[in-house]
């Protein structure tokens, strides 16, 4: 096996981030400090790396055929708790969490890319097997975890016995179903109605006045893409207030901002959201630089079953900006507060949501899975 240089991937990564983040050495220190927390944590924000990583691994790269939309950042905390949007809110398909109107499944297509299914599986294993580590696991009790999720993917992908729900998963969803709209932006912001302001408390950092101002128009555009059922009255769409918000991980350093709009009751907050560029390796073809907007877009209509609530796009402050509305309902998993039993239990489970998206973007991109032996 080739010997991986693990200190001169972090200086790569540093020195990607540091340019990446020129002239906002704060956000910069932010993603160091996350970084440096956990090796969980470091691959968590260095989806490119692990490209990088594969790339001078050739064996760990190598795997049988099949290719299709990944998730391209196939972590644990990368699958979470969300809102379902209302043309989707039927019964649950069997096996999967969430209720009617909250859906439990992959929760994030930034990094999204068409390339071989293998590659999210590698990562998802990856991110399991450092997570155990965080947590203490033995090597056989990893092993152990990391066979069913293998167990679970291919249960997902080629139609076998989906696992049992696990308790972490369905109280993540008890959790964002009992959480009140007002206690949701009671913990973000300040005042009550018309008076509603964000906490510029680190989370939330004043927007430049030029940007400010093009906020009324944006959220407008972003309404009138929407579906005609789904689209925002003008009352509802009333911009209270925005502030760059700083969220995130791998994402700290793109341009995102956080909109109040009137809405309906407490007011609605808004997720707006620079993609960046996919991490796929230039060898494997050509990337998509040109719409990454529409790229998250379609993985989140091919990949899951049930996509989120207004799902959209806009533009502002010269770039498009990926729109997703922001509620009590919607949480991800949080790998720091699992116990041990709990990460294990979440393996075949995870592994079998990957599957499951593997397996529609297959079946819609009319092509198979071969050739894989698990």
């Amino acid at each position: 096996m080739a010997r991986i240089d693990a200190k001169e991937l972090g200086r790569q990564a540093y020195r990607s981030d540091r340019e990446a983040m020129r002239g906002r050495p704060k956000l910069l220190a932010a993603k160091v400090r996350k970084q440096l927390s956990s090796p969980f944590a470091f691959l968590r924000g260095q989806a490119a790396t692990f490209y990088t990583m594969l790339a001078e691994a050739p064996e760990l790269e190598a795997g049988p055929e099949g290719t299709g939309t990944l998730v391209g950042d196939a972590h644990l905390e990368n699958f979470g708790a969300y809102r379902v949007d209302r043309a989707h809110r039927a019964r649950p398909p069997k096996g999967t969490g969430g209720t009617r109107e909250v859906a439990f499944d992959v929760n994030d297509f930034d990094d999204a890319w068409t390339g071989p299914f293998r590659y999210d599986v590698v990562r998802l294993a990856t991110s399991f097997l450092l997570a155990s580590r965080t947590h203490g696991l033995t090597g056989s009790a990893t092993l152990d975890a990391l066979d069913r999720l293998l167990d679970g993917y291919a249960a997902g992908a080629f139609g076998g016995q989906l696992p049992r729900v696990p308790e972490p998963v369905r109280a993540l969803v008890a959790r964002v179903e009992a959480r009140s709209a007002r206690d949701f932006l009671d913990a973000r912001t300040t005042g009550r109605g018309k008076r509603r302001r964000f906490v510029r408390d680190g989370r939330y950092l004043p927007l430049g006045r030029r940007i400010q101002g093009e906020i009324p128009s944006a959220m407008q555009v972003y309404s009138d893409g929407l579906p005609e059922p789904s689209r925002l009255s003008a009352h509802e769409l009333t911009v209270i207030d925005a502030a760059l918000r700083v969220a995130g991980n791998g994402s700290l350093g793109v341009l995102r901002i956080a909109v109040l709009v009137r809405g309906r009751d407490e007011g609605w907050l808004f997720d707006l959201k620079e993609e960046p560029a996919s991490p796929a390796p230039a060898r494997l073809g050509p990337r998509n630089h040109a719409d990454p907007v529409g790229r998250v877009l379609s993985a989140f209509a091919t990949c899951v079953a049930r996509p989120p609530s207004r799902l959209g796009r806009t533009h502002a402050g010269g770039r498009d900006l990926l729109v997703r509305r922001l509620g009590p309902d919607e949480d991800k998993l949080d790998v720091t507060k699992l116990s041990r039993d709990e990460l294990t239990t979440l393996a075949p489970y995870l592994g079998s949501l990957l599957g499951l998206a593997h397996a529609r973007t297959a079946a819609r991109g009319r092509k198979e899975l071969r050739g894989v032996d698990l």
